[in-house]
């Protein structure tokens, strides 16, 4: 595995996609095009409706799906660790690709439940299969900006792939399928042919060590990832943070409906937090991939508290955009850290099991957050976001007695870190 040197971290991101080496081009190629063609996730609820199944099936075989998708993160951390990044890219490709298919095919809905579990599976699989693969071919200093790139291509293909499917779905939702199916397996094939051999599995690599560099010399407790008690507060932190942004979805069109506004204008303010991570989130991934990378996480969980917390005390639409605006800057300066950082700090050999524990954390977030934020909100109303402020804080508080510190920028030429 070829790696520029960690000298070369803080360039741009013209400089930085340039330098990258072909693994990493293809990578954010097919985060591109994976999301892109992620179909079944958004329309499967139509899809059961349309085949006559009540609101509620539809909507307990969506849950599922999601939960499919926490045990898929544990998963292919799992499998990177025992046959690498390119087989798991490749074997939970042609599963996801394959089942996705099927479903088209199944006349019951106990078997149409079981293929969203495992196609859940599948599809989380996959993406700490892609994170580690990222890690695989990047250098160190330069991981919080392609991180950052990998971020953009998914939300690039998340924003398409409604769109797509919504043309597809007009001809039938077996085109939808099909072509889902097709693309997911064509993803295995590049990935076997475009990503070089993974390393023997489960050893750690022949490359020489920096002495003093902390992802390469783990202590025996960080042998065991639940020995790690600091990861384990980092996950904590991610899982809370997450738990709280996830609001958009769930709270905060509540919200917005309870002051009498209209549904455009919820669309509207999740426009702007679209907009302003397409806008921003790279050009400030220059310097932000020099920051350290405590007080980075610790910022991002503050900024989407404290925005959260300000639609408690706005009265109109300029005081929810403003809120918007707190909330995404706590994105954009932070998240790329927040998702660089389990790579940045795990030894390689143990990258695959670090990864699915944070996949499987933001996957939890993301499928509870949005049940106990409408109960917070039918129980509380509008101080539920003050409850969203509370949680914040200890997310940075975990963040801060988690999250290894750095005495210098992100990722210093020695690569040491000091606690």
């Amino acid at each position: 595995m070829s790696r520029s040197t960690d000298t070369e971290a803080g360039t741009g991101v013209l400089r930085t996609l340039r330098e990258t080496s072909a693994p990493v081009r293809a990578l954010l190629l097919g985060t591109l095009v994976n999301r892109s063609a992620a179909f079944l996730q958004v329309f499967l609820v139509l899809y059961l409706a349309h085949l006559g199944y009540s609101a509620g099936q539809a909507g307990l075989a969506l849950g599922l799906h999601g939960a499919g998708g926490a045990v898929g993160g544990v998963v292919g951390g799992w499998l990177v660790d025992r046959i690498g990044a390119r087989l798991t890219i490749a074997a939970s490709s042609v599963v996801t690709g394959a089942l996705t298919v099927v479903v088209l095919y199944v006349g019951n809905y106990q078997g149409i439940l079981a293929l969203v579990v495992l196609i859940g599976v599948g599809n989380q699989a996959f993406r700490p299969a892609s994170a580690a693969s990222f890690a695989d071919h990047t250098s160190r200093g330069r991981y919080v900006m392609v991180f950052a790139m990998q971020r953009l291509a998914g939300n690039l293909g998340a924003t398409a792939g409604p769109l797509l499917g919504a043309l597809i779905v007009q001809f039938s939702f077996g085109a939808l399928f099909w072509i889902e199916g097709v693309v997911t397996v064509t993803i295995a094939a590049l990935a076997l042919v475009v990503l070089p051999a993974d390393r023997a599995a489960g050893r750690p690599p022949k490359t020489p060590k920096t002495v003093g560099t902390e992802a390469e010399s783990p202590s025996p407790a960080r042998a065991s990832l639940f020995a790690d008690w600091r990861f384990m507060l980092f996950l904590a932190a991610a899982l809370l943070s997450s738990a709280v942004y996830v609001q958009q979805l769930s709270t905060l069109p509540l919200q917005v409906r309870a002051l009498g506004l209209s549904t455009a204008t919820y669309g509207v303010l999740i426009a702007i937090n679209g907009a302003v991570v397409a806008l921003f989130e790279l050009p400030l991934t220059t310097v932000t991939q020099n920051w350290p990378a405590r007080p980075t996480i610790m910022l991002h969980c503050a900024l989407i508290g404290v925005g959260m917390g300000l639609y408690s005390v706005t009265g109109g639409v300029a005081g929810l955009v403003v809120a918007t605006l707190v909330w995404s800057a706590g994105e954009i300066l932070g998240a790329p850290t927040l998702f660089a950082y389990p790579a940045k700090i795990t030894p390689d050999h143990q990258r695959g099991r670090y990864l699915g524990a944070f996949g499987a954390v933001i996957g939890a977030a993301f499928a509870v957050g949005p049940v106990l934020g409408t109960l917070g909100w039918h129980a509380f109303g509008p101080d539920v976001w003050r409850l969203c402020l509370l949680v914040s804080a200890a997310a940075v508080l975990a963040a801060f007695l988690g999250v290894r510190h750095e005495s210098g920028p992100h990722d210093s030429p020695t690569g040491s870190t000091h606690d």
